[in-house]
């Protein structure tokens, strides 16, 4: 649900920067798009602070800039994955998932793995 809201409000802007589109909604949707991309930007920088050698000025500096860059690219990424998934569901491909080189050489065993992330 978040994707498709996500991606019909990209439709409505790139359509309102090239046409004379207008929506007309009831209410004050320009304070609810403010709050949303504040709460954006505290939940990304509160979680930024927690870990540990992130929390630093050049990375809180550019959590305002990622709802506009990082944020859009994942949307295609997650459109390519909802296609692919549907194309292999329609033509009954057993689905794999993508493994990371040199992931088994570098962590042996999972007490290994947990060790790294602590």
């Amino acid at each position: 649900m978040f994707l498709s809201s996500v991606v019909i409000s990209d439709v409505i802007f790139i359509l309102s920067l090239f046409t004379n589109i207008k929506v007309q909604v009831a209410g004050n949707f320009f304070v609810l798009w403010l709050l949303a991309y504040v709460l954006f930007v505290l939940e990304v920088s509160l979680t930024l602070t927690m870990e540990k050698g992130e929390s630093n000025i050049r990375n809180l500096a550019l959590v305002p800039v990622m709802y506009f860059t990082y944020c859009q690219l994942w949307m295609l990424v997650a459109l390519k994955s909802i296609f692919l998934y549907i194309k292999d569901t329609i033509l009954k491909k057993k689905l794999n998932g993508i493994k990371l080189k040199g992931f088994k050489k570098r962590y042996k065993d999972m007490k290994q793995l947990i060790w790294v992330y602590k």
